[in-house]
C-alpha cells in the first residue's frame, strides 16, 4: 500500500514540476496545418443477382435454360453449356477413329426466343485484390458411359477437342485483360489425369467482371465444328445414350 501511495506522489510532482516550468521552446510556424480526409468503401460478398446468362459478349438475349447455373461469388464458374453431339446409328465394324462434332446450343429451346449460340463456359473475377492473375482449365473427369441390360458401357479412349478459342466480355476495355494466353486447341481425355489451361491472365491489374471462354462464334459459322468427338476404333458402341462429365476449374495464379 506504501509503495503505490510514493508512486503516485511522484507522479503528481513530475506533473507539477512541467506545469511551473518556464517555456523554452521556439516559436510554430502556424501559417500551414495538413488535415485529413476519409472515404471507405465496401462490398456486397453475398454473391447477388448477376448470374443472368446471355448470348456472349452482349447484355440481351438472356438463356434460360443452361442447366445447372451457379451463383459463386466474387470468383468462380457461372454456367458451361451441355456439349451435345446429336444421335446417329449404331456403328457397325472396326473404324479407326469415329469423328462427329457438338452442335450449337439453342437457347431457350422450344420458346418463341429460341435461338443458337456457341458453346461457352462463363466465369466471374469480382474479388477486391491487387492480384487478378487466373487459369481457367478442365480436365474430363469420366468416359462417355451409357447402360445395356443393367451393365455400364463406356467409349473408352475418346477424346475431346476444343478449337476457335475465345474470350468475350461486355466489361470495359480498361477491365479486360490485355494479352491473355489462350490455347489455339486443347485435348481432354480421362487418361490425361490432370487439368489442362484453356485461358491464363496473368495480368495482376487486369480481368475484373464477366467473361465467356466461347468455343467459335455461331454468327460467323465457326462454332459448327468447334467441339470434336473422337470416338477410338477399339471401343464397342451399343445402342445407348452415352455422357461424359467434363470438370472446369477457375484458380488464381500467384
Amino acid at each position: 500500500m506504501k509503495l503505490t501511495n510514493k508512486l503516485c506522489g511522484a507522479a503528481l510532482l513530475a506533473v507539477a514540476g512541467v506545469a511551473i516550468a518556464a517555456p523554452n521552446t521556439k516559436a510554430v510556424d502556424n501559417l500551414e496545418h495538413s488535415g485529413d480526409a476519409y472515404i471507405e468503401f465496401t462490398r456486397n460478398t453475398d454473391g447477388g443477382p448477376d448470374t443472368t446468362i446471355t448470348k456472349p459478349g452482349t447484355t440481351d438475349s438472356t438463356i434460360t435454360n443452361i442447366p445447372g447455373v451457379t451463383d459463386p461469388g466474387d470468383f468462380g464458374i457461372m454456367a458451361v453449356t451441355p456439349l451435345d453431339f446429336s444421335s446417329h446409328e449404331v456403328v457397325a465394324g472396326s473404324i479407326a477413329i469415329r469423328e462427329y462434332f457438338a452442335e450449337p446450343f439453342e437457347a431457350n429451346k422450344g420458346n418463341a426466343d429460341a435461338y443458337k449460340v456457341e458453346n461457352f463456359v462463363k466465369f466471374r473475377d469480382k474479388r477486391s485484390t491487387l492480384n487478378r492473375k487466373y487459369s481457367l482449365s478442365a480436365r474430363m473427369t469420366q468416359e462417355f458411359t451409357g447402360n445395356v441390360d443393367g451393365t455400364p458401357v463406356t467409349l473408352e479412349g475418346s477424346i475431346l477437342t476444343f478449337t476457335n478459342l475465345q474470350l468475350k466480355s461486355i466489361e470495359p476495355t480498361h477491365l479486360q485483360p490485355q494479352n491473355p494466353t489462350i490455347s489455339a486447341t486443347v485435348a481432354l481425355a480421362v487418361a490425361d489425369g490432370t487439368s489442362k489451361p484453356f485461358v491464363v491472365n496473368n495480368e495482376a491489374d487486369r480481368g475484373a467482371g464477366n467473361y465467356e471462354l466461347t468455343f467459335g462464334t455461331y454468327d460467323n459459322g465457326s462454332a459448327d465444328k468447334a467441339v470434336r468427338l473422337d470416338i477410338d476404333g477399339k471401343a464397342q458402341i451399343y445402342e445407348t445414350k452415352y455422357t461424359a462429365k467434363v470438370l472446369w476449374t477457375l484458380a488464381e495464379v500467384k
